[in-house]
């Protein structure tokens, strides 16, 4: 025989479920390549060089070469691993009461296999928080802000196969001004300190007086320079305070100067 050793090749090894390969033998030295065998036990007795293949499963693939006088000779071979696409699931969304917290997620992979090591990895896409654990599906995260929004990609260990999916986490934060100051330099309540504007470091202030004229504007960080009332009487004022955040709407009210 004229037989060679030719050697089979595949497009790649390592693929997903939902993916195509290419099989070939480059060269053609024995007389035919007949039964071909595929994971799952598929057969295909074409005398063929390449085939285009879908797998579903791992295994190998095999075929059969043989010489001018019908000899068998040892099959070429080619293993495959065929990972299930991952399908993360990032969780519930969270809407709370209170201040931000620390809390943990809790993410899926839908389409987990037995005896696969996935990689794993949250990472922060609206707001500003801190994660402790972002390899493992069950990170817990230190927000900073009202409203965050976290991903999960779920990947094989390849990292061919990626699955994300995200999570909002908000707290819904009472905003509370004081009815009272008294700006009158004793250091104390000089100023109009408003719990839980921390929190909305883009909020908009505005201050008007019993005609309605607007007395003081701020937007952004009004809690590093709170309003100390400026050279305005004792009297009534009113306030709008805007938090700039979506889905959250301005607080109205009064509060009065003392001296």
């Amino acid at each position: 025989s004229a037989y060679q050793g030719d050697t089979l090749k595949v497009s790649q090894d390592t693929i997903c479920a939902d993916e195509y390969i290419t099989l070939s033998i480059p060269t053609k030295t024995a007389t035919s390549y007949q039964h071909w065998t595929f994971p799952l036990g598929a057969v295909s007795t074409a005398d063929s060089l390449s085939f285009l293949l879908k797998p579903t499963q791992s295994g190998t693939i095999s075929v059969q070469p043989t010489d001018a006088c019908q000899t068998v000779i040892a099959p070429l071979t080619k293993n495959i691993v065929v990972y299930k696409t991952p399908l993360a699931d990032a969780g519930t969304d969270f809407n709370l009461q209170g201040y931000p917290v620390n809390l943990v997620l809790s993410g899926q992979n839908m389409t987990a296999e037995s005896g696969v090591t996935y990689n794993y990895n949250w990472m922060v896409s609206k707001g500003t928080a801190d994660i402790i654990g972002a390899t493992t599906l069950t990170p817990m995260v230190n927000p900073k802000v009202v409203e965050t929004r976290y991903v999960l990609t779920v990947s094989t260990p390849d990292q061919k196969c990626v699955s994300s999916d995200s999570v909002n986490v908000r707290f819904e934060i009472q905003v509370s001004p004081p009815l009272i100051f008294s700006p009158n330099g004793d250091s104390k309540n000089d100023y109009w300190n408003i719990t839980g504007l921390e929190y909305f470091p883009n909020a908009t202030v505005e201050i008007f007086n019993q005609w309605g004229l607007k007395i003081y504007s701020k937007t952004g960080e009004y809690t590093a320079e709170p309003w100390d009332g400026g050279n305005e009487p004792i009297a009534t004022y009113y306030y709008t305070i805007v938090p700039n955040v979506p889905g959250l709407e301005a607080k109205v009210g009064s509060v009065t100067i003392v001296r």
